[in-house]
């Protein structure tokens, strides 16, 4: 059975709009999300889209940064104090958010900028993965954009399943992927939920036989068309939390079609891409932006 976001994000949406109402009847500083873009990935460039469209429906200027994959991170980060950076006193609340549109094919790039001092003098680290900026955000309860997303779609998705316990602790879970963006982060969200977490990548033996003895599988590989009905138990929930191209098409790591035509579809709960984690991601991104910054 497919779970549909479209509702919870809605919900959402509607609560984000509101706080931005109050912002400018308390006639508070405009927020803007700043994205470097330096890559050629087609999934980065739809969802900096997104991200746009998203901006402008709420009320928030989101300024592009587009470079190219070669250029330095001192040449970027060097561009965006000379444009957009006007020096504040250290009372001076901050409005401004940043992200790193990964992935970047310049890895070195993004190392430069995620541990440079500017997440905290000058920018919110609004999608909590750099070295200095996030920890101080972690532990004041906020979670990375698509961690807070699985985490709204996946207590939802709790609640109208079979389970007569209807809690993550003491399920086993599976996360298909080690990447810095979800499957890291995710680990660490799950076991602060007691969950039994197995961590599975490229070089796992058999993941199949792993996968099939997990409640919740989620999967952030990105790789199509990876998860078969093979890989998951009757009565599983299924999160594809990943995006990738395929056919000049965004898809998960999930084989959809597979799923369907070997019937398994009817017996499990799944979270698709595209049209499942990435709405909510996108929302939860311009949530942390808001709330850190009131």
């Amino acid at each position: 059975m497919i779970f549909k976001s479209t509702e919870i994000a809605n919900e959402l949406f509607y609560t984000l709009h509101k706080k931005m109402l109050d912002r400018i009847n308390e006639n508070l500083e405009p927020l803007i999300l700043h994205i470097i873009l330096a890559n050629d990935n087609l999934s980065s460039k739809k969802y900096t889209l997104k991200k746009q469209e998203m901006g402008r429906k709420l009320g928030i200027n989101v300024m592009l940064h587009e470079f190219s994959q070669s250029d330095s991170s001192d040449f970027i980060i060097g561009s965006l104090y000379k444009n957009f950076i006007h020096k504040k006193s250290k009372t001076d609340k901050n409005t401004n958010g940043l992200i790193v549109q990964l992935p970047t094919q310049n890895q070195a790039v993004w190392e430069n900028i995620k541990n440079n001092n500017l997440f905290l003098d000058d920018f919110v680290d609004v999608d909590l993965i750099s070295g200095k900026g996030s920890n101080f955000l972690l532990g004041k309860g906020f979670l990375p954009p698509t961690i807070s997303a699985i985490d709204i779609a996946l207590q939802k998705m709790i609640e109208i399943s079979n389970w007569k316990e209807k809690t993550l602790s003491g399920k086993n879970v599976a996360i298909i992927g080690q990447g810095v963006l979800v499957g890291s982060p995710l680990l660490h969200y799950l076991k602060d939920c007691k969950a039994s977490i197995f961590s599975i990548n490229e070089h796992t033996q058999n993941p199949e036989n792993i996968t099939n003895l997990c409640d919740i599988v989620i999967c952030c590989a990105g790789v199509p068309a990876l998860i078969t009905s093979k890989y998951l138990k009757d009565g599983a929930i299924v999160i594809d939390a990943a995006t990738s191209e395929a056919g000049g098409k965004l898809v998960g790591d999930l084989d959809l079609i597979e799923l369907e035509n070997s019937g398994k579809e009817k017996n499990i709960l799944i979270c698709p891409t595209p049209g499942g984690i990435g709405p909510l991601t996108v929302l939860c991104l311009f949530e942390n932006l808001i709330n850190i910054c009131n």
